[in-house]
């Protein structure tokens, strides 16, 4: 899944809008187009990507989860 979504990724569009992360995904063969992340920096190493389900009705959810958190540490 992870290479299919860097795939992806290379022939996206994102942009930022106050904390909110927005990426749109040109493939026509993506699951998902449109993905919105709300994004928050902690000190000065962290930073936390959070996906929230509701707010993204377009995008596969098999897992039912509510949402998904990515945290990012600088080394």
């Amino acid at each position: 899944m992870q290479k299919q979504i860097a795939a992806q990724l290379r022939v996206s569009r994102w942009k930022m809008t106050g904390n909110k992360l927005i990426i749109d995904v040109a493939d026509p063969t993506a699951p998902a187009k449109h993905a919105e992340y709300q994004v928050e920096f902690v000190g000065s190493n962290e930073m936390r990507w959070t996906f929230n389900y509701a707010d993204n009705p377009g995008v596969p959810n098999v897992t039912k989860a509510k949402q998904m958190q990515t945290t990012y540490t600088r080394l």
